[in-house]
């Protein structure tokens, strides 16, 4: 799920770049710029991944500042972004620059991209001792585990924030940086952990919230999901996405009428209609409000005329009505935008079984089974069909891959009774019949309906 960062920089807002643009255009007369907006515009570009956007301002950079080392760093990034760092590294060899703090930390990624990992660290630990007679030491761990992370190398990264962390247990930046860290490693408990000593240290921190609330969303610990991102709702009323993620958790708890309110009040922040007209339908469908849920479902599909939940939650809605041929119709729209989804299938065997098409039904639950095995409901609808045929082997054989994969799918001892009875298997029919007897008495009289010629005093 998405994750939020401490702080984010609002590119749109940065005038410099609008300035040399606008020179660029021929909007603007003076093309002036010193080192440091040059280096503000560089990076905008090579943040964007627009590099020879970015080579085109360092060349013009280094017309106006043809000394600036400055300048020549931004070659060697530039460099490293097209994925040459061996040029990068001639680059800054050739500066001579070896205390350089900007250029160390330029050479150790560009160690990393080398696979010279060895070396990075050693110039890592010159770098992190010498920051220790000044006490920067934690804010130096930080900018060297950027850049462990930018190579994806976690577990190095999370190394250095632990040691920064220790040295100065409240750095907020530190403890997010080490939360990304342990959730990319799977320590999700440690994850936890973190953020919630970052809501010790501040608990106006509404990103350490919204990621906690992530991480309970997807571990379906729904009430502490909830508790956080009432928190973050709470300190920052404009967080927009954090209304669209509550609507999320409310939907899976069941709480339908809320789900709609925050769905709603997300749509109105943002006049992005078109992503909740299919959850909001899902809540009235929830609700078997079937109507309301067509006309949000139709409202989905009008904005996307492929949306896939739509069209499913239409299906789903017209089965619901017995519409059987326009249920069909449209999970047909549905499988082919996404034919490997088994839940498609599932849904079109429903409607064809409501059209009386049981051989066409049983082709699209095998269809299912294609696109996921492990479906334990399915292999008993599927049983159930070959009962109907009269095939009590094929029949006996899905019932028992269903309980394989779920001992506990409803009714199974029912129906391996109902296949065992069939194949004359009496003694084994009737253990299963008790054993559903115990569990729902029912079970009895739909095994005598289906197998009318038992005696049931001899099971």
């Amino acid at each position: 799920m998405d994750r939020k960062q401490a702080s984010s920089l609002d590119d749109d807002r940065d005038m410099t770049v609008k300035r040399y643009e606008d020179f660029l255009s021929g909007n603007a007369s003076a093309g002036y710029f010193d080192v440091d907006e040059f280096e503000s515009i560089i990076e905008y570009y090579l943040r964007k991944g627009k590099t020879k956007d970015s080579s085109k301002a360092l060349e013009m950079g280094l017309q106006q500042h043809p000394h600036s080392h400055e300048l020549q760093m931004k070659r060697a990034k530039i460099y490293l972004s097209n994925n040459h760092p061996l040029k990068a590294l001639r680059i800054l060899d050739a500066l001579n620059l070896p205390d350089d703090y900007d250029v160390r930390l330029l050479k150790i990624e560009t160690l990393l991209k080398l696979q010279r990992e060895a070396e990075a660290a050693k110039l890592c630990g010159q770098v992190v001792q010498e920051a220790a007679n000044d006490g920067d030491t934690d804010l130096v761990l930080l900018d060297i585990a950027y850049i462990y992370m930018d190579a994806n190398l976690f577990a190095q990264a999370t190394r250095l924030l632990e040691q920064g962390r220790d040295i100065r247990p409240d750095n907020i930046d530190i403890l997010f940086e080490l939360a990304y860290c342990y959730e990319h490693t799977n320590r999700t408990q440690e994850a936890i952990d973190i953020y919630r000593r970052i809501v010790e240290v501040d608990p106006f921190v509404s990103e350490a919230w919204f990621n906690l609330g992530q991480i309970y969303f997807t571990q379906e610990d729904y009430a502490k999901a909830l508790e956080a991102y009432d928190y973050v709702v709470a300190i920052d009323p404009d967080d927009s996405f954090s209304y669209l993620q509550k609507a999320h958790l409310l939907l899976e708890l069941g709480r339908y009428k809320e789900a709609r309110h925050w769905y709603t009040e997300y749509a109105e922040m943002t006049q992005d209609y078109r992503t909740v007209y299919a959850c909001i339908g899902e809540c009235y469908e929830k609700e078997a409000d079937y109507p309301q849920a067509i006309a949000y479902y139709r409202k989905a599909l009008d904005a996307d005329p492929e949306d896939y939940d739509a069209l499913t939650g239409l299906c789903i809605c017209m089965l619901e009505e017995e519409q059987y041929r326009a249920a069909l119709h449209y999970i047909r729209q549905a499988i082919r935008l996404q034919p490997d989804y088994a839940d498609g299938w599932i849904y079109a065997a429903e409607a064809l079984l409501g059209l009386d098409d049981a051989d066409n039904a049983l082709q699209a639950y095998l269809k299912a089974l294609e696109c996921d095995p492990g479906q334990a409901e399915t292999w008993v609808a599927i049983g159930c069909l070959y009962v109907e045929f009269g095939d009590y082997r094929a029949a006996l054989s899905a019932f028992e891959s269903a309980y394989r994969l779920d001992p506990e799918v409803e009714r199974i001892h029912l129906f391996l009774a109902i296949a065992h009875f069939k194949l004359g298997d009496m003694e084994v029919a009737a253990d299963h019949l008790h054993q559903a007897v115990e569990k729902e008495k029912e079970t009895l009289d739909i095994f005598r309906e289906i197998c009318p010629e038992a005696k049931i005093n001899k099971l």
